[in-house]
């Protein structure tokens, strides 16, 4: 592989994966970026990422009671990166094994870039945790060339490094190269840093087979490759069954014309004289098609897919709910929601370091001062949750004491934060008449003894 090649020329480094695993990384790949038929990897891994960003939010908060202006610029970059990109991180997660969301500075300005496990070579490691990595970062192509930027990342104890560098054909070429390069720094070296300035969102899915797979991801169809073929093979049966046994209308040669049509005028000459000789003028071919059987392969095929990867049905065999409950739902669709949930897992681990690491870069570009932060979830749970249920039990929390108004109305009104429905909620109160304002004529907004000694 020639990044491989790159890092050892550019950086003296040299993998530490096996060569199977990243043979496996390259496979993953090419299964997930195929356009070219029907590509399950992607349709899975979509729909999975659906599921489990969907309704979902994260919020990045000051500790103190007024929002530092530090937190409010974390707050802004990982919001736009949310709301752009958590999605395609998420579905590039379960298709190619795993991602590396990558925050880098250009002009004191913080970017954040996404980068499928396939393009990043590991170099140092301790245990399961990377303290190396080596990026094929960004590709250009101009009219007579193609550009790489490569990038390698090391934590040497408490200082972390970073270098940039630029190929073309193989030779390295300067930053400026490229426009939108020149604003990079060539080496940077931070000091007091405790982790790589990354984040790393592998698929819950691991390599089974392999005593090294621990640091990376395995897509969520490894190791399906054979159950895989045989979907394909049964699409491919039916497009052929359809294909072979359209309608067919057989007749004699000399009424086609050169172009193997069939001729109006020597079908006309033919029906002049009334009669024809015994026997049908037209023979049709029209089978049955198999359409049951094959598609009961199909589907059982489907059904197997779905458990070995470890999802419940419905991903893709259609859900079976007739009569059920909202709890036989809950259970039904309960192996999803563990993979959902174990992917949210890894989601909190990355935007925690992702956070870091803007935080370690945002003092190095100054602009806002140091501030403590913490990170808030608010995960969507319309995989399992029944709507109606969970408002009659936040009611009946809210009726105990142990749920505040401001928690109810944001259960509705999920774009406000807690103070904004709080907020709201004061606004409504100064603007209805309680019942003893009712009763003894007091004015909204006003205490029943107004204008009284």
């Amino acid at each position: 592989m020639w990044l491989i090649d790159a890092i050892k020329k550019l950086f003296n480094r040299q993998p530490v994966e096996s060569t199977a695993a990243r043979e496996e990384d390259q496979a993953a790949a090419r299964k997930y970026e195929d356009t070219h038929d029907v590509n399950f990897v992607a349709i899975s891994a979509k729909k999975l990422a659906n599921l489990t960003v969907a309704e979902s939010k994260v919020n990045v908060v000051g500790t103190a009671e007024t929002a530092p202006p530090r937190a409010e610029m974390i707050n802004d970059l990982i919001q736009r990166f949310w709301n752009k990109q958590s999605l395609r991180a998420t579905a590039m997660a379960y298709g190619y094994g795993g991602v590396f969301i990558i925050p880098y500075v250009v002009s004191n300005d913080i970017y954040i870039d996404v980068v499928p496990q396939n393009r990043c070579i590991a170099t140092r490691r301790i245990g399961d945790r990377i303290i190396g990595l080596s990026v094929l970062a960004e590709r250009r192509q101009t009219a007579n060339n193609i550009y790489y930027r490569i990038t390698d990342y090391e934590l040497d104890g408490n200082i972390y490094r970073i270098k940039n560098r630029a190929l073309r054909d193989g030779q390295e070429v300067t930053l400026a190269t490229i426009a939108d390069w020149a604003g990079m720094t060539e080496d940077i070296q931070i000091v007091g840093v405790d982790r790589m300035l990354m984040g790393f969102l592998p698929c819950p899915n691991n390599r089974r087979d392999h005593d090294d797979g621990g640091i990376t991801g395995a897509a969520i169809t490894y190791g399906n490759d054979r159950l895989l073929a045989d979907i394909q093979q049964c699409l491919n049966d039916i497009r052929a069954e359809y294909k072979n046994k359209q309608v067919k209308i057989f007749v004699d040669e000399t009424m086609l014309d050169d172009k193997d049509e069939l001729s109006a005028t020597i079908y006309k000459k033919l029906m002049v004289g009334g009669k024809l000789e015994s026997g049908n003028f037209f023979e049709i071919f029209d089978p049955a098609i198999r359409d049951s059987a094959y598609f009961s392969r199909l589907n059982m095929l489907f059904d197997l897919f779905e458990k070995s990867i470890g999802v419940s049905k419905g991903l893709l065999t259609d859900p079976v709910t007739g009569q059920a409950t909202a709890t036989e739902i809950k259970r039904a669709n309960y192996d999803t929601y563990a993979l959902v949930e174990a992917m949210r897992k890894k989601w909190e681990d990355a935007v925690n370091d992702l956070a870091y690491a803007i935080n370690v870069f945002a003092n190095l570009t100054g602009g806002t001062p140091q501030a403590d932060y913490e990170i808030q979830w608010d995960w969507g749970y319309s995989l399992i949750e029944n709507s109606g249920e969970t408002w009659a039990q936040l009611l009946q929390a809210q009726s105990a004491g142990v749920v505040s108004k401001a928690e109810l109305r944001q259960f509705l009104r999920q774009d406000e934060s807690l103070d904004e429905a709080q907020a709201a909620i004061d606004e409504i109160t100064a603007q209805e008449p309680t019942l003893s304002q009712l009763l003894g004529g007091a004015g909204i907004g006003e205490p029943v003894n107004a204008g009284t000694e």
